[in-house]
């Protein structure tokens, strides 16, 4: 990477604008069954290979953009190739994520997503997220509409989360998702954890790979080396 008084450009394997726009204000349960893929379209939670990005900054927040190339092949006319842009900005009490990326899936295929993220702290202990996406995909006629909202509310040094999202590709029934969990800071580097989850018509599918209803109560701890 290089810093420069402009901004900064990055060249390598990183994640790409769309993917970070305003996640830390609704994602909570990052790594788990709950996880926010589950609803949030994982073609577009891009972790992009041979990529090049660069950030300014633009009035209460920063502006990137991606270019990457991914499994580029000519072969496959360019299949592989993405571009992304994102505005992220505070304004007080108010987290703002704007991205949109196209990622060409193949020589006939284009999907794009478009995404708002807003997060609220309602106090020091209360937080609230909200998120809309949608994704056009060239090789469909159902365009995908994802709706999360998410809260975390801290007890002292514990916290109790909860999230519930819909995803709505035009089925008769809409995949939905639904948790709830408490942490609990046991020292600076260990957290007790435990999780309720239920997904209706595969709402757990893209992350946790239960399908059709699955419901799971879950716990453990998590420890920073």
């Amino acid at each position: 990477g290089l810093k420069m008084a402009a901004g900064e450009m990055h060249l390598g394997r990183e994640d790409s604008p769309y993917k970070k726009a305003g996640k830390k204000a609704v994602e909570f349960f990052s790594d788990s069954y709950a996880d926010y893929n589950n609803i949030v379209e994982k073609s577009q939670d891009v972790r992009a290979d041979s990529s090049i990005s660069f950030t300014t900054k633009a009035g209460p927040g920063k502006i990137s953009v991606m270019y990457a190339t991914g499994d580029d092949s000519t072969a496959l006319d360019n299949a592989g190739d993405m571009t992304s842009i994102a505005y992220d900005a505070k304004f007080g009490a108010i987290t703002l994520g704007l991205a949109t990326q196209t990622v060409n899936q193949s020589a006939t295929n284009d999907e794009t997503g478009t995404k708002l993220v807003l997060g609220y702290k309602i106090n020091k202990t209360t937080q609230v997220g909200f998120l809309y996406e949608t994704v056009e995909d060239d090789d469909l006629t159902i365009d995908t509409k994802n709706t999360l909202v998410s809260l975390k509310h801290m007890l002292g040094k514990d916290a109790v989360k909860f999230v519930y999202g819909i995803k709505d590709e035009g089925n008769p029934n809409d995949a939905t998702m639904m948790a709830v969990a408490y942490d609990h800071k046991i020292n600076k580097s260990t957290t007790a954890y435990a999780i309720y989850a239920n997904g209706s018509d595969d709402g757990l599918k893209a992350n946790s790979k239960l399908n059709g209803d699955a419901t799971v109560i879950g716990g453990g701890l998590i420890v920073k080396f």
